[in-house]
C-alpha cells in the first residue's frame, strides 16, 4: 500500500544518496591523484549507483596508473 510504497521510495532515495556521496569522493580521489576524466566518465561515475563498483573502483585509485585501471574491468 501507501505506506509500504513510501517505506521503500525513502530507502532508494537513501542508497542514492550514499552513491552520490561515494561517487563525489571517488571524483576527488581522482582529481588529487592527476587523473583527468572526460564528460561521458564523470557521468558515468556519478550515475552509477551500484555500491559495489563503486567501492570496487574507491580501492583501486590508489594504486592505478592511469584510469582505465580504476574503472575498467
Amino acid at each position: 500500500g501507501w505506506v509500504e510504497g513510501k517505506a521503500e521510495g525513502k530507502a532508494e532515495g537513501i542508497v542514492e544518496g550514499k552513491a552520490k556521496g561515494k561517487a563525489e569522493g571517488l571524483l576527488k580521489l581522482l582529481q588529487l591523484k592527476g587523473f583527468t576524466l572526460t564528460a561521458a566518465e564523470r557521468e558515468r561515475v556519478l550515475q552509477c549507483t551500484d555500491m559495489g563498483a563503486l567501492e570496487r573502483w574507491i580501492e583501486r585509485v590508489l594504486f592505478a596508473r592511469d584510469l582505465d585501471e580504476v574503472l575498467g574491468g
